[in-house]
């Protein structure tokens, strides 16, 4: 029972309390050593932590370095770009026209059959017998 006590503690106390749950947490600080203890170290390395973070600050020249990665391409780049990825297209755009041409002579099947001529009359005919 207390062990489960003492984790749900610390988890308020990693989470920090709300102000309702203060009390609670403090009443059972002043009882328990070992919450007491684990209170100091998360103090602790939250100090330690915030003390790092303060020194990590950029060198001057950072936020224009990083602006000037930041712009925009210009039109001279991205038309450099396009020519790069154009013989591929049309690559693929020749395959894709060979194969739709070998296809056209292989119709099989019901197109085969179809009428031109009437082709919702046969369509409906053709449903009705299952075929």
């Amino acid at each position: 029972m207390t062990r489960n006590r003492c984790r749900s503690m610390r988890d308020l106390v990693t989470r920090d309390a709300s102000a309702e749950m203060l009390p609670l947490v403090e009443a059972h600080l002043s009882g328990c050593a070992p919450c007491r203890l684990y209170v100091e170290r998360m103090r602790e390395v939250r100090r330690l932590a915030k003390e790092h973070h303060a020194r990590l600050e950029p060198d001057e020249g950072f936020h224009a370095r990083l602006a000037a990665r930041m712009t925009r391409p210009s039109g001279v780049t991205l038309a450099w770009a396009t020519l790069r990825v154009l013989p591929a297209t049309l690559v693929l755009l020749g395959i894709l026209s060979l194969l739709a041409w070998l296809s056209m002579g292989e119709s099989t099947g019901l197109a085969q059959e179809a009428p031109t001529d009437n082709l919702p009359s046969w369509f409906l005919e053709q449903s009705e017998t299952g075929t």
